[in-house]
């Protein structure tokens, strides 16, 4: 054998050898390159997710802090004229009101029957907005219960009676119940 005939010979060993190595080299570079790359999708798919759960978390938070603001706007919309009978209207007594024909007393009775009417409406809110059972809408309801015993009184002697039974007693108990909601003693 010639040294031109073990020339071409070795050129392509060397040729072949050289692309073998090339080829797994290759086939090994491209394998951990596809496994970065997954990585990387990966993480960028799992960083979506946890943007996605963090943006619902955020949504739910704010959810429930305006279910809360509701319901505390709710509660005092409902303990405002119960707490305006109790300290503004219920102690005044037929002998206080000035002689002036009946007008001082008549703007007394309706006034308390617009807070007996404003009562009601809020109660009806208030009954939507808190959870079934919740010690709140029970003495919301005593008070709401009682407002039309305590209309029909305003109504019929101009100032209501107070007293430790029937309307009065449950308008003072349940309105202790509602202002110590109102304050955060409850």
């Amino acid at each position: 054998m010639t040294v031109e005939q073990v020339i071409p010979g070795v050129v392509g060993g060397l040729i072949g050898g050289v692309l073998t190595f090339a080829a797994v080299w290759l086939r090994g570079y491209l394998t951990e390159k596809g496994k970065n790359f997954a990585t990387r999708e990966d993480i960028q798919r799992i960083t979506r997710l946890v943007e996605g759960v963090k943006g619902e978390m955020q949504a739910l938070r704010d959810s429930q802090s305006r279910v809360r603001t509701t319901r505390h706007e709710a509660l005092f919309a409902f303990a405002e004229p119960c707490l305006e009978i109790l300290v503004q209207r219920l102690p005044a007594k037929l002998g206080e009101f000035p002689m002036d024909e009946g007008k001082s007393l008549f703007e007394h009775q309706q006034a308390m029957l617009a807070l007996c009417t404003r009562i009601q409406v809020a109660y009806l809110r208030l009954e939507i907005l808190m959870p079934h059972g919740h010690p709140l809408i029970l003495a919301a309801l005593a008070v709401e219960q009682s407002a039309p015993d305590l209309a029909k009184a305003v109504r019929n002697t101009g100032v209501p009676p107070v007293s430790r039974t029937g309307w009065g007693y449950r308008f003072d108990r349940a309105t202790a119940v509602l202002s110590s909601y109102c304050t955060g003693d409850a």
